[in-house]
């Protein structure tokens, strides 16, 4: 059980899902964990250059595909209205750790 509204969560999903997706990800795992969630992708990853930036506003690697470079911020922002916060884990694959 996931204590944030489903109409929180279910962007924040949908987008982290979509990227994956986009990145050529044909498997994404979500695991709850006692105090967070883990969303983590098989796609191609994100490059060392980049992992500091996704958070921010309009960054984005799809531009020339339409990325507006907002989905992360927005995902980053949602959750923190709710008092959670989402980050990247370090590793070969892409990680994204939600705790509340």
């Amino acid at each position: 059980q996931v204590p944030l509204p489903i109409d929180v969560m279910a962007p924040v999903l949908e987008h982290l899902v979509n990227n994956a997706v986009l990145h050529g990800a044909t498997s994404v795992t979500i695991d709850p964990k006692d105090g967070y969630l883990r969303v983590t992708d098989n796609g191609s990853g994100i490059s060392d250059g980049n992992r500091q930036r996704i958070f921010d506003p309009y960054f984005t690697t799809r531009r020339n595909a339409g990325g507006t470079g907002m989905g992360l911020s927005i995902v980053r922002r949602l959750l923190e209205s709710q008092g959670a916060r989402i980050a990247l884990v370090d590793g070969p694959q892409t990680v994204f750790e939600i705790s509340f």
